[in-house]
């Protein structure tokens, strides 16, 4: 008896696989093969689209020459440039949120250089689609208006908005003898600091996300 109900079993299932594995089957041949493309360009981080569909793509700097850039490549797959902007001075960049607008590329990062004890300084870039670099800010410190006198580095942009009049606004977190600081500033179009904010949120704690409405309000999460 035993044997017949398993073997009852496995005949009801058969259909049921032979309609899953037909399914798979079939949406395998039905994908449509685009492009692909190839180079040593390291591990991605971020990838970017503009009005005309070209892909800016970001990466990490575990190519051959272990630094971090920027690619553009066609609609089609082809490649226009791949650019390094690392700043004088650093021999290491990540990239953490960027934004196309009006014909340029809007990046937030942060550059290191650990042989003269320098990390994660916060990095605004600005880029044409060409792949011209048109401005660059490296903030190394920056006073929390909260507590006086204590200047903390930058470190890693939670946000990045662009407003209608072309103001760049950035939030990231800061870091003080374990003390994490959420900050957000304001730049003009040309990078210069126009306004600033800091929440300190207490020790060994991280920010959630930012959200920028078009009004200028700014809603953000943290711990507790």
């Amino acid at each position: 008896v035993i044997h017949k109900q398993t073997n009852m079993r496995i005949l009801i299932l058969i259909p049921f696989l032979s309609l899953l594995f037909t399914v798979h089957t079939v949406n395998a041949q039905n994908t449509p093969a685009l492009w692909k493309h190839s180079c040593n360009c390291g591990a991605m981080e971020m990838m970017l689209l503009d009005t005309n569909q070209n892909v800016y793509i970001f990466n990490d700097g575990s190519n051959s020459n272990g630094i971090s850039g920027m690619i553009k490549l066609s609609p089609s797959g082809g490649q226009y440039f791949n650019n390094s902007y690392l700043p004088a001075g650093y021999t290491a960049m990540q990239f953490n949120n960027s934004i196309y607008k009006n014909g340029n590329i809007y990046i937030a990062g942060n550059v290191s250089n650990a042989s003269q004890s320098q990390y994660n300084h916060l990095c605004l870039l600005k880029i044409d689609t060409l792949g011209n670099l048109i401005n660059q800010l490296v903030i190394d410190t920056v006073e929390t208006t909260r507590l006086i006198g204590i200047k903390s580095q930058p470190f890693y942009s939670y946000g990045l908005h662009i407003d209608q009049s072309n103001n760049i606004h950035t939030s990231f977190i800061k870091v003080n003898s374990g003390l994490s600081i959420y900050s957000f500033l304001k730049f003009d179009s040309i990078l210069n600091l126009i306004a600033q904010f800091h929440d300190t949120l207490g020790f060994g704690v991280y920010p959630g996300p930012c959200y920028y409405l078009p009004n200028g309000t700014v809603y953000y999460a943290g711990p507790g």
